[in-house]
């Protein structure tokens, strides 16, 4: 399920044809578009997942910046996964495998990787640097 991975796809879309503010705004707008419920809309793994690897300037279109009001290990796991995939391209296509590849085959994961998975197949996350 590719849910919130559109949801990123779309509120980089929303945020890169100026149709909003920022790029939190288009989460926001993103979200209200593709949920309907409002668990879905503020669930957090997701969204803090994405704004992370925001803020550091990793994704097309998007100026490095504070998008998280909160520490989150989850901005963790998305930059963890883009350094995984950068250098193993087609673990894009197994969320579980790049999953325990960041370290995490402990923990269930909650749509983190579906967000930055996504978004490199859009080729929507740069390059190394």
């Amino acid at each position: 399920m590719a849910a919130y991975g559109n949801a990123a796809v779309r509120a980089v879309t929303l945020y890169s044809a100026g149709k909003a503010s920022s790029i939190i705004d288009g989460w926001e707008i993103a979200t209200r578009e593709l949920f309907s419920t409002e668990s879905a809309r503020t669930k957090g793994c997701p969204r803090t997942t994405f704004l992370g690897i925001c803020e550091g300037g990793n994704v097309l279109g998007v100026p490095p910046g504070e998008y998280n009001s909160r520490m989150s290990d989850n901005k963790q796991y998305g930059l963890k996964a883009i350094a995984v995939l950068r250098s193993a391209p087609a673990l894009a296509d197994d969320q579980a495998l790049l999953w325990k590849k960041i370290g995490n085959g402990n923990l269930k994961p909650n749509s983190q990787m579906d967000v930055v998975t996504t978004l490199w197949k859009a080729g929507l996350i740069k390059a190394a640097r």
